[in-house]
């Protein structure tokens, strides 16, 4: 008995140990943290609640490269110029290529201030709604947001498609849709850890913005991480478990 708790004794203090190490690490590498979060929690509310139905939205990468501001609207949605009067609403959707529109004003990016200028003169308001990797499916949804939450009604609307829009319907999205009498209502985001996972992000944001002390700030992030990771990789044994079986059926399906 004495030896089962020493065993015992001796495993707690090396789990302790190592989580203090860890927690040091963590300490000392906590601005590397930062990259990638979002400022605010009601950024995180707000791309949480739209990425629930569109599989994702901009994140705080996007805001940074392209639009230089951290309005809360525009990781769904950009206004590119605000004409005194308005006569016509065009909204521009599409994927990474429209996304870049905002990219700079400098002499090599000149697309966003010929818009500007054109639209202020024509009275018209130009609106980007261009997402890194949406397909047709998530413009859809997109608009219909756009319309019932925004009051947004387009006068004229333009979409690019190209090649990789075809392989995102067929290949990323296609397991993901969630339909409802036959039309389509959702396109679940990711949770496995992966690009597009923004779970991570979202819970980081909230430490960072619950906590003054540094200290406590290291503490929920270390066990967040530990947390998350587990969770994680439970899901790829689980996963893998599951091909495994498939393939298995398949094998005994073809054998028979």
């Amino acid at each position: 008995m004495k030896e089962v708790l020493f065993k015992l004794l001796g495993f707690f203090v090396l789990f302790l140990l190592v989580y203090i190490v860890f927690l040091f690490y963590t300490f000392l590498n906590l601005d590397s943290k930062l990259v990638g979060h979002f400022k605010s929690v009601e950024q995180v509310n707000f791309h949480k609640k739209y990425s629930s139905k569109m599989h994702h939205i901009r994140d705080q990468f996007a805001l940074n490269l392209f639009y230089k501001k951290d309005d809360v609207e525009d990781l769904l949605f950009t206004r590119l110029n605000k004409p005194k009067t308005k006569k016509l609403t065009i909204l521009i959707q599409g994927d990474s290529w429209i996304d870049q529109i905002t990219f700079s004003n400098d002499k090599n990016f000149p697309s966003l201030k010929m818009l500007q200028n054109y639209g202020n003169e024509k009275k018209i308001e130009f609106i980007s709604g261009g997402i890194a990797s949406y397909s047709p499916s998530l413009m859809n949804l997109q608009l219909e947001i756009l319309e019932k939450e925004f009051n947004i009604f387009p006068d004229i609307i333009i979409v690019y498609i190209d090649q990789f829009d075809v392989g995102d319907e067929n290949c990323r999205y296609k397991n993901r849709k969630i339909f409802e009498n036959g039309k389509l209502i959702t396109v679940k985001p990711k949770s496995d850890g992966t690009f597009w996972d923004y779970t991570r992000p979202y819970e980081l944001t909230k430490i960072f913005n619950s906590y003054n002390s540094k200290f406590f700030i290291t503490l929920h992030t270390l066990n967040f991480e530990l947390r998350h990771g587990l969770t994680i990789l439970v899901k790829k044994i689980i996963n893998k478990f599951k091909k495994k079986q498939q393939n298995v059926a398949l094998e005994s399906y073809k054998i028979i």
